[in-house]
């Protein structure tokens, strides 16, 4: 029997770990690109712009990978062990993600600002706050969104 109609933990595994790491490596690959020598001196435009292009490939991966696990369910029998590990990977994605960008206006504070002083510290956690807490209640409303919509299909 071939090995993806069966369950399998340590495919499942792999998928899920791996396709969160290359995912996480595609998302936040805009910040690594700031790096480069023609990025230079970086200027706060390229910390927006790595924001937006991160954003976009954050969308795109996740569509992607629901569109991968959506084909995986309608072409394969017993495939809803690779649909559970989909799901893990965007549920740890987004998570992740919620964690992960507002530290990173830390990492544009330190590219463009030379010395780290207590001002550039306290206004990048301000903002760092302020991004979380708005990541959270976009979280939260979309989770409550698509529970609905689940709702309103099913029942």
């Amino acid at each position: 029997m071939k090995p993806y109609l069966v369950e399998n933990a340590q495919l499942a595994f792999l998928i899920e770990w791996g396709g969160l790491i290359l995912v996480l490596a595609l998302v936040l690959s805009p910040f690594l690109v700031i790096r480069l020598q023609r990025f230079k001196p970086t200027r706060w435009r390229h910390i927006v712009g790595a924001y937006v292009g991160s954003f976009v490939l954050f969308l795109s991966t996740i569509k992607i990978v629901d569109c991968i696990g959506n084909w995986t369910i309608e072409n394969f029998i017993n495939a809803g062990w690779i649909q559970e590990a989909i799901t893990n990977l965007l549920f740890k994605e987004i998570l992740l993600s919620v964690v992960i960008y507002p530290l990173l206006i830390f990492y544009g504070t330190k590219l463009v600002k030379t010395q780290f002083t207590k001002l550039n510290f306290f206004t990048s956690l301000f903002l760092s706050v302020v991004l979380f807490i708005g990541l959270a209640i976009i979280l939260a409303y979309a989770t409550l969104y698509f529970m609905g919509q689940a709702f309103m299909e099913h029942f």
